[in-house]
């Protein structure tokens, strides 16, 4: 597998939480509210962010200069995202990144991300 089928598959639906996340914040933060007392929930949350960031640490090696860099810099942020979902306690964890702001910023950026890899796997 090399890095355009990573960025074809992952791309469209980082585009797509990222879009839920800022058009639609106020369902996301609903969201985040239920699962905040479901420790099962937080556990796979984290788990999958680990999965999904390997997975792209492994598959897409290419540290190339230009937008081909920004894949394994997101699989990057997104192992670290799942190790601190495991490692910091859960009110620790969402009072970071639950505010109106944070969430706003977050989607922000899964939005370039999520651009980066729909321009690297489609053009």
């Amino acid at each position: 597998m090399d890095i355009t089928f990573f960025a074809k598959v992952f791309g469209p639906c980082i585009v797509f939480f990222g879009l839920f996340q800022v058009f639609y914040r106020e369902h996301a933060l609903k969201v985040a509210k239920n699962f905040q007392g479901s420790h099962g929930a937080y556990w796979l949350e984290a788990i999958v962010s680990m999965i999904f960031g390997l997975a792209i640490i492994n598959g897409a090696n290419d540290w190339s200069t230009g937008w081909y860099a920004m894949i394994p810099i997101y699989g990057w942020l997104s192992f670290l995202k799942g190790v601190l979902l495991l490692f910091l306690p859960n009110p620790t964890y969402s009072s970071l990144w639950g505010n109106k702001i944070n969430n706003i910023i977050l989607g922000a950026l899964r939005l370039v991300f999520g651009y980066v890899f729909i321009c690297v796997g489609y053009f």
